[in-house]
């Protein structure tokens, strides 16, 4: 390792789960907690559902989690907007009084400062304008806004898209970035699939990207910001919830809508030969008397399926007859 490479900023980068794994034990933390999490990444890559993740590991219900997109925002809508008061003061003996002009929170502002909002998700920050960004500088670094100070058991988690994308997203002030923890999501296979078990993804989608390994996530390139449409975790999501009772080529339109064509094209074929295995319970039970398909695509999916249930002699004992 050179001194260049000892100098050189970079961001860690980490799988959905090890960020998990890291955000429960430091939000667990009365005090390291006070610091907030940021993650950075691709477009769609599960980085605002980490933060759910995060809060409903932590034990939070759905009211005392919050979310705010501050590129939708300006100064004020953070702030409040200011009212006059009237100050009583003295030059000398005589009694003047003065206006004075004091902010008046937001009710979600209020709900940080009250505590009724206790994890907070601040969603695609670098999207902000610096003015905006300058108002969560002080809230993370000060758990201040505008003189309202927030709850000190508060936890903060942070999203944004990288430069490099050109979601739009622009370049996070350094002064935010030396308040925080930073890391960049990984898209990884296992990381993407777990998750898919955890929420129920539909299994023929979460099947075909273990299947596929590495490249039905954003490609063999990875994410691209060029191409109008890219491979990521949520579209895949989005593509688990096409109505699968549709004509097959309304279906393949759909998924061509979502996800890039050519991997469109591979996993309704993908789909066609899963829909067409025998029932694996059938096989095990029943190996003298289950039906064997006559597709040879089919037979070749089947015995990659039965292998990963080879966990005891007799198991494997009843695929031979089923095989023989």
């Amino acid at each position: 390792m050179t001194n260049q490479d000892i100098k050189a900023p970079k961001i860690p980068s980490a799988s959905f789960n090890n960020l998990l794994k890291f955000g429960m034990s430091h939000f667990s933390s009365p005090r390291a907690k006070k610091r907030a999490m940021m993650v950075l990444g691709a477009p769609g890559c599960a980085k605002t559902a980490l933060g759910y993740a995060l809060a409903y590991a932590l034990g939070y219900k759905d009211h005392e989690i919050g979310l705010t997109r501050p590129a939708l925002h300006t100064p004020v809508d953070e702030v409040g907007v200011p009212s006059v008061f009237e100050m009583e003061y003295y030059v000398g003996n005589e009694k003047s009084t003065i206006g004075l002009t004091k902010f008046n929170p937001p009710e979600f502002t209020h709900k940080l400062h009250t505590g009724e909002i206790k994890f907070l998700i601040i969603d695609e920050l670098p999207d902000a304008p610096v003015s905006v960004q300058n108002v969560w500088c002080g809230a993370v670094y000060d758990f201040d806004i505008a003189g309202v100070t927030l709850h000190p058991d508060l936890c903060m988690y942070v999203t944004g898209n990288r430069v490099e994308d050109r979601s739009g997203a622009g370049r996070v002030v350094t002064k935010f970035q030396n308040r925080v923890y930073q890391f960049e999501m990984a898209h990884s296979v296992k990381a993407t699939v777990n998750h898919f078990i955890d929420k129920d993804v539909c299994k023929e989608v979460t099947a075909f990207i273990h299947w596929r390994g590495e490249d039905a996530l954003y490609g063999e390139s990875g994410f691209q910001p060029n191409d109008p449409i890219n491979a990521s975790p949520r579209q895949w999501e989005e593509v688990g919830q096409i109505d699968d009772t549709l004509p097959a080529n309304i279906f393949m339109l759909g998924c061509q809508a979502l996800i890039p064509h050519a991997l469109a094209i591979e996993y309704v074929a993908f789909r066609k030969t899963i829909m067409d295995l025998p029932p694996i319970s059938e096989v095990l039970n029943n190996p003298t008397t289950a039906p064997i398909s006559d597709k040879v695509d089919v037979c070749y999916a089947l015995i990659s399926r039965l292998i990963t249930e080879v966990d005891s002699v007799a198991v494997f004992q009843k695929l031979m007859i089923y095989v023989m």
